[in-house]
């Protein structure tokens, strides 16, 4: 619930639609991942227009299935990070 109110002070259109209970908060948690810190910065050093994603974000949640959803917060968190995450360092066996 904390992370739902977080995100949405970063989506304040998908918030608008989840108070008017046009979105459930499962959709918000799912667009939440794609406003932590991290991704946050991430997106502001490339320049990224987080209106324009709170508003498509938004409408996908309004107009489709959860899954259409899910898949485009995936599609635009691997534009986001296009080598993925860093991989963890193999162990040392010490």
């Amino acid at each position: 619930m904390v992370r739902n109110g977080r995100a949405l002070e970063h989506l304040p259109a998908l918030g608008e639609a989840y108070d008017a209970g046009l979105v459930s908060a499962a959709q918000v948690a799912e667009a939440a991942r794609a406003v932590t810190p991290e991704r946050l910065a991430a997106a502001a050093a490339r320049g990224e227009d987080l209106a324009v994603i709170d508003a498509v974000f938004t409408g996908v949640a309004i107009e489709q299935p959860h899954a259409d959803l899910a898949q485009v917060v995936q599609r635009y968190l691997d534009d986001l990070d296009p080598d993925g995450p860093n991989p963890t360092p193999p162990s040392s066996g010490r």
